[in-house]
């Protein structure tokens, strides 16, 4: 924890000095560790978090980024510095982004973990590697194993993991359904004992897991959603995909945010006036009235 937030630290100071940007360095993919990002060089772009997708129209100015979507306008003061993004909220709040693809690959837990395989020789045979072709850290890479860790067996799967560059593991972090679902699968194998999430070894997330079934939710439904959605972003970054479809699939996600925002709207109105509604820093997520 205190190595994370030492970084942080750094990069903010970092940040400090950077440089104004305008929209042509803004162009691109940036993840924080919760928020991903994509500009589009036709001014358009496509916020993922927790909470909420959200699509629209940006621009930048004087060191001011506008971002309208569902008739409203979110600001932000904009520094750059080289692969560095920071943006800071009026209330003086800040996200610092790492532009997608810029580090090398990291090395944690997991990969000490899959660097001493337990079983005998003919298991280790069976799950050893990853099964996937490209190179580690590659883009490549990353759509390979979004496209195949469902079939994985969660040994492999440890150590495909363990080879994610540190902003493929941020852009995971966004789709915390498929981040969950996939320590849930890694805790299948060997490895369960050494397995951590979210401050939950494999035991308590199993329990999570079955009391969602108890409850009458499908706890395997929305992280495939979440999954085919970062595989449709994927592809349109790379090219996999025709312009005309993502740009309606652009579209289609603006509509559905849009829509998410007057339902949120109308609930809001209708709530008691006698509250202050609380609006999270940084996300504009919602948090209540009272």
């Amino acid at each position: 924890m205190s190595s994370v937030l030492f970084r942080v630290l750094a990069a903010t100071i970092l940040l400090l000095a950077a440089a104004r940007a305008d929209a042509n360095e803004l162009a691109g993919t940036w993840v924080s560790q919760y928020v991903a990002i994509q500009f589009n060089a036709d001014g358009t772009f496509a916020w993922q978090d927790p909470n909420q997708a959200l699509a629209g129209q940006y621009q930048v100015s004087e060191g001011q980024l506008q971002m309208a979507t569902g008739g409203y306008t979110i600001h932000y003061a904009v520094a750059l510095q080289g692969n560095m993004l920071q943006l800071t909220d009026p209330q003086g709040a800040s996200m610092v982004f790492q532009r997608y693809g810029a580090s090398p690959g990291a090395t944690d837990n997991y990969g000490q973990a899959a660097a001493r395989p337990q079983g005998t020789q003919t298991q280790q045979a069976t799950r050893g590697g990853t099964g996937l072709s490209a190179s580690p850290g590659t883009d490549a890479y990353f759509m390979q194993f979004m496209q195949s860790f469902p079939q994985m067996h969660p040994d492999q799967l440890v150590t495909a993991f363990s080879q994610l560059s540190q902003s493929q593991r941020q852009m995971v972090a966004v789709f915390p359904a498929v981040e969950n679902r996939i320590h849930l699968q890694m805790c299948q194998g060997s490895y369960a004992n050494q397995i951590v999430y979210n401050n939950m070894n494999c035991q308590q997330l199993m329990a999570q897991y079955q009391e969602s079934w108890q409850m009458g939710f499908n706890p395997d439904e929305y992280p495939e959603q979440q999954r085919q959605t970062l595989l449709i972003h994927l592809q349109c970054q790379a090219g996999q995909i025709d312009a005309g479809s993502c740009a309606a699939y652009g579209a289609a996600t603006q509509s559905y945010a849009q829509g998410s925002a007057q339902t949120s709207q109308t609930i809001i109105d209708n709530m008691a006036p006698q509250c202050t509604h609380y609006y999270e820093q940084g996300t504009n997520a919602y948090l209540g009235c009272w």
